[in-house]
């Protein structure tokens, strides 16, 4: 089973929620949960629930005791200071101490090719409609922290776009992309540079290669050591062989801090 999960205070996860009912055909079905209905809709042998919670989804720790999914989809909307409209997909979890909904240093575990099938989608149909929106990957930030693969989809960064219903639609498409996902490409743990990597974001559109959990320069910098670069790889759905290093994007006084460990755990280093 999987699980697309919204809150219903969460303007853009309502609209994209509304886009997957009424394109795909989600229906009511007769289980409810926190006394909402729960939407299910059944596909190439795989049940997907739609699922309604009163909180932020960040704080939606409890949510695979409740469903025991195999893979879980966020919709939520995405809020940044430049407020450019963005439509974005990454790994929940905390690389640090400080949290945003989860635990502390504790990360969900990363489906790295669900993830780039949903960033390909975005990207094509933005494309394909001329939206003016741009389309990115993000640093593993923030909660949940789960056992399970996870990952969020995300419309920002204000208001207008939260509620844009032609980027609702793409967004539903993307789930949707990511719940049928038969993509194989190899999965890599992506190192450095800034929270909204364009490196990375080229690599997952273009390139044969997954990004994963990606490990911005902040969070480097903020790291206590770089060991926590192997719990990255360990909490992976696919196995993960090599790192993607944005070379310049790693503060120079630990960058062959970084580029060793990342040897000695067992990567081949490829340079973006």
């Amino acid at each position: 089973m999987k699980l697309l999960v919204f809150s219903e205070s969460d303007r853009a996860g309502v609209n994209i929620a509304n886009a997957l009912i009424n394109i795909y055909g989600f229906k009511k079905s007769e289980v409810t949960y926190q006394d909402k209905p729960v939407y299910k809709l059944d596909i190439e042998n795989e049940t997907v629930l739609l699922v309604s919670i009163i909180e932020d989804v960040v704080d939606a720790q409890y949510v695979e005791q409740n469903f025991k999914p195999s893979l879980v989809v966020f919709l939520s909307r995405h809020v940044s200071l430049s407020g450019t409209a963005t439509l974005s997909v990454h790994v929940p979890g905390n690389l640090g101490p400080e949290t945003y909904g989860g635990l502390p240093y504790k990360l969900s575990i990363a489906p790295a090719n669900a993830m780039k099938a949903a960033l390909i989608e975005m990207n094509k149909l933005v494309e394909e409609r001329g939206l003016k929106f741009k389309v990115s990957y993000e640093a593993t930030h923030h909660g949940p922290s789960l056992d399970v693969p996870s990952m969020f989809l995300e419309i920002g960064s204000a208001q207008r776009d939260w509620e844009n219903f032609e980027a609702g639609e793409v967004v539903a498409s993307a789930a949707m992309a990511a719940i049928r996902c038969t993509l194989r490409f190899p999965a890599v743990l992506a190192v450095g540079g800034p929270h909204y990597n364009p490196k990375f974001t080229n690599v997952g559109l273009w390139k044969d290669l997954a990004p994963a959990h990606i490990v911005s320069k902040y969070a480097l910098e903020n790291f206590k050591n770089v060991r926590l670069l192997k719990t990255c790889v360990e909490r992976t759905l696919e196995k993960v062989q090599s790192a993607l290093i944005d070379w310049k994007g790693i503060p120079g006084g630990i960058r062959m801090e970084v580029v060793s460990h990342l040897r000695n755990i067992g990567l081949d280093i490829i340079r973006v």
